[in-house]
């Protein structure tokens, strides 16, 4: 048998497509990462779709930031940034946490901080409005008492 008529079993598959990304990439952690026992080509196909797009959207905003901060190019935080002022991509990535300006283990101590000085705050809200209640009941006895007083 001729070599070009017996199908290898590593066979690559090539897209008439004019996808950037690898799709035997994509299709080879589609099932090492135990997602599925098979997948089908057009799974992968569909999926380096899908992150090319991706990818292109992140890019095209960052660059946007980017160039709107006069800089050739673009940073981390221009990514970041141009993530957390779309409203899209943010719904996209809701299961994912964006990180902190600094990563490290400030960033949990921080946000421990910021929530106790909120919950303080809070608290002194609603000290203020009790406060408030009782000195509006205060005003109101020393105006009866006052009017009382005014009338004999």
């Amino acid at each position: 048998m001729r070599k070009s008529l017996t199908k290898s079993p590593n066979r690559k598959y090539r897209p008439c497509s004019s996808l950037t990304f690898s799709v035997n990439a994509i299709r080879r952690r589609m099932r090492d990462g135990k997602y599925t026992e098979k997948c089908e080509i057009g799974a992968a196909i569909y999926m380096t779709g899908v992150l090319e797009f991706l990818t292109c959207e992140f890019m095209c905003l960052s660059g946007d930031v980017a160039k709107a901060k006069s800089k050739d190019r673009i940073t981390p935080r221009d990514l970041q940034i141009a993530i957390r002022n779309s409203g899209d991509l943010i719904q996209v990535l809701a299961a994912y946490r964006l990180p902190d300006k600094r990563i490290g283990q400030h960033t949990t101590a921080e946000s421990e901080k910021i929530q106790h000085l909120k919950s303080k705050i809070e608290n002194l809200e609603n000290q203020i409005t009790q406060l408030s209640s009782k000195h509006e009941a205060l005003i109101t006895t020393v105006i009866k008492i006052s009017q009382s007083c005014s009338i004999n």
